[in-house]
């Protein structure tokens, strides 16, 4: 049975909750007290979970613009949703910088408001704004992907103001099925090809062997970020359950050699264990092979290995003694560093920014490309799915097996994993160079052109999954 993302509220957040039994001018009242602006620290305590920098919600600038009343009803809604536990502080977050698309919608080459007051919201105005936005993402040159995550993220919002009763009726009548149906449009974000793959490998590899004996300067932050990408790459988990990965999380596997990771996604409280290897067999057959061939490596190699057991280990030991130091927040985190005596020298942990700075630095030290030739695209999304490819050529094309691998349902997994880079297109057109024209040009007729046109769907499919044809 396919998973659904559960929206319940968490028994921690049930205590915090101040707002749902308040009336709507309660609420107003709140938010007025404090300014257009909201602490989320503050709001939800030191224990509040985040997975990004940002800790405020600032709406100052668009008050006194005659849109007063949507400020509040916004901010109340935010509220709302932060203590309820309904959805995650990133989430609350993204609906925050997106409602301001609306907002613009409403202000923008007007005298006056579209619509003065949350209250006078009609159908009507909410198929305008999909016009509206329709026609910025065409001048923009946006994707339809990125506009379709923005009109839900509006959509979201205004749902829960109908919830908390600042906007009258019945949500249904508002917003059409499929305004922007899934699947409109590619993502830029393809998987790496085997060949990118090795060369980044190969990098990381470098840097981390470089760092163990002294060749390479780099400051803790960036070498934890080397063996959280070695990991990613092996592993391909989502980035916000391996950037909060527990101290805790590695256990013994069922196989020698091996361990499991327990990895947590608290969008879905969903928990996912994978097995993989540990540096014990590693160093062992080293070993032997020393005791075999003395000249075959140097005897301080041996002490440094690239498991994924091994990375994780060092940088949970080489760590220890920062954990007295860290917040409250990261304690238990794996991926804790101290900061350069320039930015103050505290204790934190990885974040996406940081992550992509020291993905910048990777890439321009080893002159990292791409199959294009050009400087290479890389994200922590980009490995996930180069991990879906692997898996489902070893899966020999079972999606099923792939997507449990990936922690995924079969739906899930191939609508958003699946992707075209350069090889594969480069696949695709030596198909067409050897059967095109023969089964265009033979005279059995439509029957045969069809049976190609079904044939060469099922090769595109696999190539964008990694599976070879036959």
């Amino acid at each position: 049975m396919a998973r659904t993302k559960c929206y319940q509220v968490s028994a921690a957040r049930k205590e915090q909750l101040c707002l749902a039994e308040a009336s709507v001018e309660a609420v107003a009242h709140s938010a007025k007290a404090d300014g257009a602006r909201i602490d989320i620290g503050a709001l939800l305590g030191p224990g509040a979970r985040f997975t990004n920098s940002v800790r405020n919600i600032d709406y100052s600038g668009w008050l006194n613009r005659g849109i007063d009343p949507w400020v509040w009803s916004a901010l109340g809604s935010f509220r709302s949703l932060l203590c309820s536990g309904a959805r995650e502080i990133s989430s609350v977050v993204s609906y925050a910088y997106a409602f301001q698309h609306f907002l613009t919608f409403l202000t923008e080459g007007q005298n006056t408001p579209r619509v003065a007051t949350p209250a006078d919201l009609a159908p009507s105005d909410v198929d305008a704004f999909v016009e509206w936005i329709r026609l910025r993402a065409q001048q923009g040159g946006l994707d339809p992907e990125t506009t379709r995550s923005r009109f839900k993220a509006v959509k979201s919002v205004l749902q829960e103001m109908f919830a908390q009763g600042y906007i009258a009726g019945e949500s249904t009548r508002f917003f059409k099925s499929k305004t922007f149906p899934r699947g409109t449009g590619e993502s830029r974000c393809t998987g790496l090809s085997d060949a990118e793959q090795g060369r980044l490998a190969t990098a990381i590899k470098t840097d981390l062997v470089a760092v163990h004996h002294g060749r390479l300067s780099l400051n803790q932050g960036q070498v934890q970020a080397l063996r959280l990408l070695l990991v990613a790459h092996r592993q391909g988990s989502n980035v916000t359950p391996l950037l909060e990965m527990r101290r805790d999380a590695m256990g013994p596997g069922l196989l020698p050699g091996t361990i499991r990771i327990c990895t947590a996604k608290f969008r879905s409280r969903h928990r996912r264990s994978s097995h993989r290897r540990s540096s014990v067999g590693r160093a062992e057959s080293v070993k032997s092979e020393l005791r075999t061939d003395p000249m075959g490596l140097a005897s301080d190699e041996l002490v440094f290995g690239l498991a994924e057991g091994a990375v994780i280990q060092q940088a949970i030991s080489l760590t220890e003694d920062l954990v007295s130091e860290a917040p409250i927040a990261y304690k238990n985190r794996v991926w804790l560093y101290r900061t350069p005596k320039q930015q103050k020298g505290i204790v934190t942990c990885l974040t996406r920014q940081t992550m992509l700075e020291a993905i910048w630095a990777l890439v321009d030290r080893h002159g990292l490309t791409g199959d294009d030739g050009r400087p290479m695209r890389l994200n922590l999304s980009r490995l996930r799915k180069a991990y879906f490819d692997r898996a489902l050529r070893y899966a020999d094309g079972n999606l099923a097996k792939t997507a449990n691998l990936m922690g995924n349902t079969p739906r899930v997994a191939a609508f958003n994993y699946p992707s075209m880079n350069e090889a594969r297109k480069v696949d695709a057109a030596v198909f067409m160079n050897e059967d095109y024209l023969d089964l265009m040009r033979d005279a059995g007729g439509t029957s045969d052109t069809q049976r190609w046109l079904r044939k060469f769907g099922q090769f595109i499919e696999w190539k964008s999954w990694g599976v070879s044809r036959s």
